[in-house]
């Protein structure tokens, strides 16, 4: 009985001349049985795939989540900038500089920053979550996508319920396969899926 998928099978090969079958007309010859396994539940290493892939097959929940994360880091590198870029030209042009305080724009500028900064440190825990299949670190990550999404619903931004919406989901289902034993180290050669080299 197969119980591991790190335990080997050994398959006796008798070699005494009794037990080989001997037909007219042709060589000797030995027949093996070959075991057969009828236990395919997760986690023995040689059940079919049963995790979700994500858009309809581009990719498995790990690699769905590393991906959304990196794309995400790379949004708030880009905004990084961007937000001290709009600080000094709010500085430098009298027209806005008079209706904005410069306290105030400091503020909402040191507001901005962290936030940003936030995001990359909360998707930062959501790579290194799907890399060693640790949940909590993930579910950092998911829950930096629902403040983003509950602060698009309270602010009626309509677009910006899409991206959070769309990026939490693969953390709500890996971290769902992982509690159900079905995406782990041991069983991710089965479980890994990509329409793509990446």
């Amino acid at each position: 009985d197969y119980q591991s998928s790190t335990r080997s099978i050994s398959i006796p090969i008798c070699h005494s001349e009794e037990k080989v079958t001997k037909m007219k007309g042709r060589e000797d010859y030995a027949v093996l049985g070959i075991p057969v396994v009828n236990n395919l539940s997760p986690g023995n290493g040689l059940s079919p795939k049963q995790g979700h892939k994500c858009c309809g097959g581009c990719c498995d929940m790990r690699r769905a989540v590393i991906i959304v994360n990196i794309i995400s880091i790379c949004f708030g590198a880009l905004g990084l900038p961007l937000v001290m870029l709009g600080y000094s030209v709010t500085g430098s042009s009298s027209d806005i500089s008079d209706g904005i305080d410069n306290s105030q724009a400091k503020g909402i500028v040191g507001f901005l920053v962290f936030l940003l900064g936030s995001k990359i440190i909360c998707s930062s825990c959501g790579i290194c979550g799907a890399v060693s299949y640790k949940v909590w670190l993930v579910a950092v990550s998911l829950a930096s996508y629902c403040l983003e999404f509950c602060f698009s619903l309270f602010t009626l931004n309509v677009l910006g319920l899409i991206l959070p919406g769309f990026f939490a989901y693969p953390h709500v289902v890996f971290i769902k396969e992982v509690k159900e034993g079905i995406m782990s180290e041991e069983n991710y050669e089965l479980e890994k899926q990509s329409c793509c080299c990446v």
